[in-house]
């Protein structure tokens, strides 16, 4: 039998009624660490190599651990007053080291404010699980420094080798002051009950400091903003023929802060740039992604669109919702139905057509306040921080286009007439006559 054999089975022998007796890691490596110093010696008497690397190696293991944190996925963010249940901190409970399962039935977190007691009925979640309820939930003092107590009715387990995330969860009052902050870690003072599923004895936690906690900042009610969205080709130069449907002539990009937003009133005005009206727009067409949120009515007198949309979208999604999720953006598509460019028809070749979000002046005509949203949280009905017009670059129609293509030809060097170039041309809704072809030359130097 191979010494490496002889020295496991030796040791398998010496520990295993230790074990058995579920003896403490610490008496457990005390042993191996005598049984170790003894084999040396035995080896240097016999002056043999060493094997007793091998026997340390093949019975070390690092016990029950789990280390506590921050969690680096909780950015600092936003409460609304009177929210109910939502995230103020995040923390993460690391076991991939652990020999063994753990549970975890008490744990202590740090609060710091530059208010006191604004946030009731603290809970700890992992995931949906509510771990404590009832009479555990946490009342926070009117002090800005102190040091919270969960006891968990729901024990906490962390699988062995597994990391959690657990969510801290609060109601805010409708007293709590607007820009006042709460934080919560483990920054100091705490502790944790941990134990081992396994034979439950208690595990020594350690606090991974180096991640500081992000705090939550109380606000009213949220508000929204309206950008520019480089979508190719939508919002580029396009040209397209006539009588076609759905055409797509702008995406805006909306952005929520603080809580979940719901259009309620958009303005839209008739790009200034070109001479269109409203016979150049059959249809009118708002899309949230590739649902369809509402049918806008006809450009006005003036050349603006006027949409109202559902005020339930604040407290459920009914259809006719186009709602932005808190300190997140969302594209909206507006396209149009174009008319024939016919005798019969209004439709005017070569015209410029584009539909732009109309800014939302403080004064000033048309009237002010087109642009609206409600806060699915607060309640409160706020207008757009977007001043200025948000332009588009529309399309330019015509009764027919030509659409050409490179069939990408492979050129080769020979003598006599080669063909160096082949393309096709389409038609595209209607006859067309091509008077004039134009190529571009490249350089020798880009051709070598």
């Amino acid at each position: 039998m191979a010494k490496k054999s002889i020295y496991s089975v030796v040791a398998g022998v010496l520990l295993f009624p230790l074990i058995a007796q579920g003896a403490a890691l610490d008496t457990l490596r005390g042993q191996i660490q005598t049984l170790i110093d003894q084999i040396n010696a035995i080896e240097r008497e016999m002056g043999i190599a060493s094997q007793s690397s091998f026997l340390a190696q093949s019975l070390s293991f690092s016990g029950p651990s789990v280390v506590v944190s921050s969690s680096p996925s909780f950015a600092t963010s936003t409460v609304i007053t009177s929210s109910r249940n939502v995230e103020v901190g995040r923390f993460k409970v690391n076991a991939s080291q652990s020999s063994d399962d753990l549970r975890i039935i008490t744990i202590q977190l740090r609060k710091r404010t530059n208010a006191g007691n604004a946030l009731t009925r603290l809970v700890l979640k992992d995931g949906n699980t509510v771990l404590n309820t009832g009479s555990n939930e946490v009342t926070l003092s009117n002090v800005r420094d102190e040091i919270l107590t969960f006891n968990l009715d729901n024990a906490l387990i962390v699988p062995e080798g597994q990391i959690k995330e657990i969510g801290l969860y609060a109601d805010v009052s409708s007293t709590a002051q607007v820009n006042t902050f709460y934080i919560f870690d483990v920054s100091k003072n705490v502790n944790w009950s941990v134990a081992s599923v396994v034979s439950g004895s208690d595990v020594s936690e350690t606090f991974d400091r180096s991640i500081d906690g992000k705090g939550v900042i109380v606000q009213a009610y949220g508000g929204y903003k309206v950008g520019f969205e480089p979508v190719m080709p939508v919002n580029a130069e396009q040209w397209v023929s006539d009588g076609r449907k759905g055409v797509t002539l702008n995406v805006l990009k909306f952005t929520a802060t603080a809580e979940p937003m719901a259009l309620t009133d958009l303005r839209l005005q008739v790009d200034t740039t070109g001479s269109s009206t409203a016979a150049d727009y059959e249809k009118i067409y708002i899309y949230d992604g590739p649902t369809l949120v509402a049918i806008a009515p006809s450009v006005d007198k003036d050349g603006y669109v006027n949409v109202a949309l559902s005020t339930a979208c604040a407290l459920s999604a009914p259809s006719g919702c186009f709602v932005v999720d808190k300190d997140s953006s969302k594209l909206m598509t507006i396209r149009v139905d174009l008319p024939f460019i016919e005798l019969t028809h209004p439709g005017t070749a070569g015209q410029l057509i584009g539909l732009d979000f109309a800014g939302d002046p403080l004064v000033g005509y048309p009237s002010p306040h087109r642009q609206k949203a409600t806060g699915s949280l607060s309640g409160v009905s706020v207008h757009s921080s977007t001043r200025r017009d948000v332009e588009g670059n529309g399309a330019v129609t015509f009764r027919a286009l030509p659409m050409v293509t490179d069939t990408q030809r492979t050129f080769e060097p020979l003598n006599g007439d080669q063909t160096i170039l082949r393309f096709k041309v389409k038609a595209m809704g209607g006859e067309i006559k091509l008077n004039r072809l134009m190529f571009g030359l490249l350089p020798r130097a880009l051709l070598q």
